[in-house]
């Protein structure tokens, strides 16, 4: 073999299995950032807070959710801008009254649904109709927003769209022949599925006639004042900005400035998604009275980079009502999920004077230990610095300065001081990479048996992670449960598209199965008639154990077809068949091994649900 051709089979072999893994993993870890729940059982009557009073004297603005999932900073923003003009009666409002997500996790209930914001206006439209990013637009249940949105915008309502909002205006077909702008990430992607539609590059915002569009996340701060500045006057939107420390009113009069593109940088996303190890488990404090755009800023600066999952945490179980009446509900709360409040690595809390003493009391008490950081404390500041500078020290520059460029803040006043590379994210495909290069070495050193390394490449994965099962007995309350979920028809030639959806079993409930699929949450009713798998958790092995398993298929396998090959087909030079099958062996139980011992998989058995044995229901 040539020097030019070895040394770019290493370059390969180096670079081809990160790369193959990375896109497995980092697909897997994005989809489930943008994915929600949309099967989720609607709460009780009983236990849902009262919408906001209305007041007929004052417009209404009106707050768009997906029924599944929305962009946090989307809702949240203009939600926040708009209540603090004290002008407008705003609401939350979704195709029904039950809770969503917000991207990063984070529960909300809608004040109202479509028919009922219909029947509190008697008709009339809304005087502003805000539209964020809603990722699952053209799903089933997002599309009553879609016919919403059109009549809305032929009634003469004003439609102002967040970020990637232009998605859903898009979709509904209202900006056929228009002018819009949108997030600079997914600009070019809209422009290709949307030809009619004029994409705007280099502004912040987008004015039309009975039309506001905003470019990416941040940028939706200068189009909503935008919006008070055209209905209320610039005294108005000042004041909010004031009130906001918002320090780039400038381009709230101008909305010239450079366009972002996709940089080579920006792969720290990709990276962080698809490697980063110990990913930090950081708790929010959720209380009554909590700033709107101070919670969405750490979510989306923390969770949107891919380097922390954020938990919302409460003193205590209910809802909560942020400062201008948001209804948020925390996915851990006290007297509930205090041993996992303990494991949590960190609690933040935001606000520019911090929680209420006896919410912080409250929290330190349920764990003790727990360093507990505020993040708002300078009142002279907008509260994204101080979490995009946290986020620099306690992650890596490289993903607080892809966090400043996705949510679009252009501020001098942030210093970013911290690693410079993502180490948490970048020692693992490099060894993945290293066990790729010894495992190519030992196969050339072996006069190229290309058939077994093949071998050995193809039943890396092999050892089974799932298996059926006669009949299974679980415990109601302690036995995890996998669901491929269908979400698609089923044709001819492809099999139907579903969606995994795992958690503890519940109870069933006649033909349906209760899922607690996060913690605090009500459970998810899941119909036998939608359920295309049904898988139970037989456990996590701890990493020796994964790494045998993992390693102990592919090693016999190859060893045998290498013996195999050698025996029938011996040639001059080549090594004896017992000693070709240890080198195949060794090659391929160090590269499934050292995968089995960084990444443990669960285990699944299979059933069918006739044989599952569920031993209480509920009524």
């Amino acid at each position: 073999m040539s020097t030019i051709l070895r040394s770019a089979v290493y370059v390969a072999a180096f670079t081809l299995p990160p790369l193959a893994i990375g896109t497995v993993r980092g697909k897997a870890y994005l989809s489930r950032y943008g994915e929600g729940l949309t099967i989720a059982a609607p709460l009780a009557p009983a236990s849902l807070p009262a919408p906001p009073a209305h007041d007929p004297s004052k417009p209404t603005v009106a707050v768009l959710l997906g029924a599944d999932v929305t962009e946090i900073t989307d809702a949240l923003g203009p939600y926040e801008i708009f209540s603090r003009a004290g002008r407008y009666n705003v609401y939350m409002v979704a195709p029904e009254r039950r809770p969503s997500l917000l991207t990063g996790g984070l529960r909300i209930l809608p004040h109202l649904s479509l028919a009922q914001l219909d029947d509190r206006l008697g008709g009339r439209p809304a005087a502003v109709v805000v539209v964020p990013n809603i990722p699952n637009i053209k799903r089933a249940e997002n599309r009553p927003l879609l016919g919403w949105i059109r009549r809305q915008a032929a009634a003469g309502a004003l439609m102002h769209s967040w970020c990637a909002g232009a998605y859903a205006l898009a979709e509904s077909g209202i900006l056929d022949g228009r002018r819009v702008t949108t997030h600079w990430g997914d600009i070019d992607a809209l422009e290709r599925a949307y030809p009619k539609v004029t994409w705007v590059r280099g502004v912040r915002w987008v004015e039309d006639e009975g039309l506001v569009a905003s470019a990416g996340i941040n940028s939706g701060i200068d189009a909503s004042l935008r919006v008070l500045v055209r209905r209320d006057g610039d005294s108005v939107a000042r004041r909010v900005a004031a009130e906001l420390r918002y320090p780039n009113y400038r381009y709230v009069v101008d909305p010239t400035a450079d366009q972002f593109e996709i940089r080579p940088a920006d792969a720290v996303l990709l990276v962080n998604a698809a490697f980063r190890t110990g990913r930090k488990q950081i708790g929010v404090a959720l209380y009554d009275g909590v700033g709107e755009l101070a919670i969405s800023n750490v979510y989306d600066a923390q969770a949107a980079s891919a380097v922390a999952d954020i938990h919302a945490v409460a003193a205590t179980p209910g809802v909560v009502t942020t400062l201008f009446g948001a209804t948020l509900l925390p996915s851990l709360a006290g007297t509930r999920d205090d041993g996992a409040i303990r494991r949590l690595d960190r609690l933040v809390v935001t606000g520019e004077d911090g929680a209420p003493p006896n919410v912080t009391t409250s929290l330190s008490r349920l764990a003790p230990e727990l360093s507990v950081v505020s993040l708002d404390t300078d009142a002279n500041r907008y509260p994204l610095e101080s979490v995009l500078e946290d986020l620099a020290r306690n992650a890596d520059v490289p993903s607080a300065r892809f966090a400043e460029k996705r949510l679009e803040y252009r501020s001098r006043s942030v210093t970013l001081r911290g690693s410079v590379l993502p180490w948490r994210a970048l020692w693992l495909p490099f060894g993945i990479g290293a066990v790729g290069v010894l495992f190519t070495w030992l196969t050339i050193r072996q006069r190229g048996r290309a058939r077994s390394a093949f071998v050995a490449a193809a039943l890396l994965f092999a050892a089974p992670s799932s298996g059926r099962a006669q009949s299974v007995q679980v415990g109601p309350t302690s036995t995890r449960i996998r669901i491929d979920v269908h979400t698609g028809e089923r044709t001819l030639l492809r099999r139907p598209k579903t969606q995994a959806l795992s958690g503890t079993l519940v109870a069933t409930r006649g033909d349906t199965l209760l899922l607690a699929v996060q913690p605090g949450a009500d459970p998810v009713r899941v119909p036998r008639s939608s359920i295309h798998d049904l898988y139970v958790s037989r456990g996590t092995p701890n990493r020796l154990e994964s790494a045998v398993r993992r390693a102990t298929m592919p090693t016999l396998v190859s060893a045998a077809a290498t013996a195999l090959s050698l025996s029938v087909r011996q040639r001059a030079g080549d090594p004896s068949p017992a000693r070709g099958a240890l080198s195949a062996a060794a090659s391929a139980a160090v590269l499934s091994g050292a995968l089995g011992l960084i990444s443990p998989k669960e285990r699944w058995q299979r059933v069918r649900w006739g044989r599952l044995s569920v031993p209480a229901t509920v009524p």
